[in-house]
């Protein structure tokens, strides 16, 4: 009783059947009911039943018999359980009890036990309706491979193209819509930074990032027709005095005023180049997603990988090539 008050602290699931009914001591009727010293008052209860002893055990009293027994023995000791009411003697009361303590359990939990199960039941038939079909022979697994590369090639060409889906063509009016909102103060920087996160029209954003490319070069070389530009070309010019005749300007002095601007050109480019590669892996990632499903975690892998692998080499034999062109100049 101590171990159950530590977890059922107010008597909610306890019920007592007192079983050695027969060697009751005074007062047991007020203890059966929760009053005096030594009781529980017990939300379900206490019921006093008369078990079997081991002579009656020994001689295959039947449990029938046992009842009559019980029936007589609560009628022989009136006097202690005259106050004592019926739904508290005998072990029809209990089983009584216990049946309706068990249906009221049923009607409290069923109820959500059925609901639970059936939103089991639908997400197992919404899995069954999305899962893949088996793939019992090799040609089944090359069948279904190449039409997953098959889609996964043209949704790349449309988005090359321009051949856009339905989606696609809404999320562009869209970003229109917001980039005509925007005041004329909006840098091409940031122009390009929305539409790139919202769409992935790929060969547009290529054409935006060179567009991008153009104007940080303009950006980044020298106003030719200041004065400040002038004084330097004059500067220059006084440089190389004495190392060519009057009146003909060495030509070193071209080749300084170029090389000074030249320099400003490779971190651009190789800006522009990460800026791509980086683009470009990130949607190719996002169409590979959209047409590879997860069922195959392992093809799914190996593909991303090589995915990524080609771009990488990609980006390295086109930056070898800028880093080529422009040790060239």
């Amino acid at each position: 009783m101590k171990l159950a008050k530590n977890f059922d602290p107010d008597c909610e699931r306890q019920l007592i059947a007192v079983s050695k009914i027969d060697k009751y001591d005074k007062g047991i009727a007020e203890k059966l009911q929760g009053e005096g010293p030594g009781s529980m008052k017990l939300q379900l209860g206490c019921v006093a039943v008369l078990n079997r002893n081991q002579d009656e055990i020994d001689s295959n009293i039947s449990f029938e018999e046992m009842k009559e027994r019980e029936k007589q023995f609560f009628i022989k000791h009136h006097a202690a359980f005259q106050y004592l009411p019926d739904e508290y003697k005998g072990v029809d009361q209990l089983i009584k009890k216990l049946a309706i303590i068990q249906q009221a359990r049923i009607r409290s939990t069923f109820p959500k036990t059925i609901e639970q199960l059936r939103e089991q039941i639908r997400n197992k038939q919404h899995e069954l309706r999305t899962m893949s079909v088996a793939l019992t022979t090799e040609h089944d697994c090359w069948t279904k491979f190449q039409s997953m590369i098959n889609e996964l090639r043209e949704n790349i060409r449309s988005k090359v193209n321009g051949d856009y889906d339905f989606r696609t063509r809404i999320n562009m009016i869209s970003i229109d819509g917001k980039m005509t909102s925007k005041t004329k103060s909006t840098t091409t920087k940031d122009t390009t930074s929305i539409a790139t996160s919202t769409d992935d029209r790929i060969a547009y954003h290529i054409y935006k990032f060179q567009q991008q490319f153009q104007q940080q070069i303009i950006d980044q070389f020298s106003n030719f027709l200041t004065d400040d530009y002038k004084k330097r070309v004059l500067k220059a010019i006084d440089d190389a005095a004495g190392v060519s005749l009057p009146n003909f300007p060495s030509f070193q002095i071209i080749e300084r005023l170029f090389h000074e601007e030249f320099e400003k050109l490779p971190n651009i480019c190789f800006s522009l180049v990460r800026t791509m590669c980086d683009y470009i892996r990130d949607n190719l990632l996002k169409l590979f997603h959209q047409i590879f499903d997860k069922d195959y975690p392992r093809l799914n892998q190996r593909l991303k990988e090589t995915i990524l692998k080609q771009v990488e080499a990609a980006e390295e034999r086109t930056t070898e090539r800028t880093k080529e062109i422009l040790d060239m100049e």
